[in-house]
């Protein structure tokens, strides 16, 4: 197999999925001419994040999580487990008052400065102008220094108010106005994106949710005019691509559908977590959450989803016990925290251009592969790349249940001359193990169910 470098680009559109388009007078012989065209690994997996709660302390926390321990090196050796040795990046999101940011804002440098993590910083439940105001300073800090910033956020959840009832839409547009017053003319060397509030919508047709009955399409369209990014919180009934009553094609696709339609601006998920509201009576089991996690993982990525922040790092208090680890560190990960060490660790890239590189083709037919409930549900498969050639092919079954009957698929690549590692990310206990280690090999078969297995191929 040759590695053939190139420079083309890579766009989703729903209508035709990843379309490949090559910069204006590139020569044919420079364009792969068989096979499927990969993607970065780093495009994927960097747009995974996790919401934190900073404390200063390892016994306390000022945003009721206690006792999950948020201290930094607590978050920072988090961090450090999930990554591995994968010269990739997690993002965090964080929650904001004015009076908090005297110690939130070394909190979050500190943490950046040990692993890389950038920051989306959302105005807290019940916040205002002030609050947004206080970000505005946080965000110049970032702009003109090291970067920590990536993004700030407006209200949070502010037609639900946690219960409290609802936040006047005219409270959460002067809040909006006075970050994007704020940010938007920021030119220093590190730009910081603002993304809408999180306003809460239900499923199916996510828009019928939002306009109305929160906010007139007018107030909406002053809100898109204050943000760069629309803003999701995302809790699935059930696995991420079955179909949840919008016939768009699987839940994902309903929300991006959904969003699209009100704020026509690429969509961040700062909240998510695969069954803490499922409906399928296996909330926070941690098998199906495994599985459900590795799935999100490709779906939101085949989307086009901007970022993905997993709710929470640790557990919230003993209100909602959806960590990825319970109270601290790196310990007792639970089998999702497992699951996307593995997506970083048996995958990764340390090279200098893990983020810029032109992606190559690889050669090769998927067979056998179920037909699922939706198109983008049943057998799937994705191509992802790493800058030193190595392929990440990924092939799954995207289902309600977890594993099941098997069936049988071939992975058949036009050149022997390969070496392919077999390994089930999505698998509860020990997905770093490798089920099928094949030299000069150009066919794998593998017995799938509701699953997702990573095929790693070196060139």
């Amino acid at each position: 197999m040759t590695y053939i470098p190139t420079t083309v680009s890579i766009q989703w559109t729903p209508e035709l999925g990843w379309i490949m388009t090559p910069p204006a007078g590139t020569p044919p012989e420079d364009l792969p001419d068989a096979g499927f065209k990969a993607r970065r690994i780093a495009d994927m997996l960097e747009r995974f994040g996790v919401n934190t709660f900073s404390s200063t302390a390892a016994d306390s926390n000022m945003w009721g999580s206690w006792p999950a321990d948020y201290s930094q090196a607590s978050v920072i050796a988090a961090l450090k487990w999930l990554v591995g040795g994968s010269g990739l990046t997690i993002q965090l999101r964080e929650y904001h008052y004015a009076d908090r940011r005297v110690w939130q804002e070394p909190w979050c440098q500190a943490v950046f400065a040990a692993t890389g993590a950038r920051f989306t910083v959302a105005i807290g439940a019940g916040g205002g102008v002030a609050h947004a105001a206080s970000m505005v300073t946080m965000a110049q800090t970032s702009n003109a220094g090291t970067g920590w910033l990536r993004m700030v956020e407006g209200v949070n959840e502010p037609n639900t108010d946690f219960g409290s009832g609802t936040i006047p839409v005219a409270d959460v547009i002067a809040a909006q106005n006075v970050l994007s017053a704020g940010v938007a003319p920021l030119t220093g060397p590190h730009p910081v994106l603002v993304a809408g509030p999180s306003i809460v919508f239900g499923l199916p047709f996510p828009e019928g949710y939002i306009t109305p009955p929160y906010a007139s399409l007018a107030q909406m369209a002053t809100i898109r005019g204050f943000s760069t990014i629309a803003n999701a919180h995302l809790y699935p009934p059930g696995q991420i691509d079955q179909e949840d009553g919008s016939d768009r094609g699987g839940t994902m696709r309903d929300v991006t559908t959904g969003l699209g339609i009100v704020y026509g601006q690429p969509i961040t998920i700062t909240e998510w977590h695969p069954t803490l509201y499922g409906v399928h009576g296996f909330n926070l089991e941690p098998a199906h959450d495994a599985y459900y996690t590795a799935c999100f993982f490709l779906s939101a990525a085949r989307e086009g989803i901007d970022a993905w922040y997993w709710y929470a790092l640790f557990d919230y208090g003993t209100s909602f016990l959806s960590g990825l680890f319970p109270k601290s560190g790196s310990s007792t990960p639970r089998p999702a925290a497992n699951t996307i060490r593995a997506l970083f660790t048996l995958t990764g890239d340390t090279g200098s251009s893990k983020r810029s590189f032109g992606p190559a083709s690889l050669d090769y037919t998927v067979t056998g592969l179920p037909a699922g409930p939706t198109p983008t549900s049943g057998g799937q498969h994705a191509l992802f790349q790493a800058s030193d050639g190595t392929f990440f092919l990924f092939v799954w079954l995207a289902q309600a249940l977890l594993e099941g009957p098997t069936t049988p698929v071939v992975v058949t690549f036009a050149s022997p001359q390969l070496r392919v590692r077999d390994y089930k990310v999505s698998a509860a206990v020990n997905p770093t193990a490798c089920l099928q280690d094949l030299a000069n090999h150009g066919v794998v078969n593998l017995a799938l169910n509701g699953s997702v297995h990573l095929l790693r191929i070196d060139v």
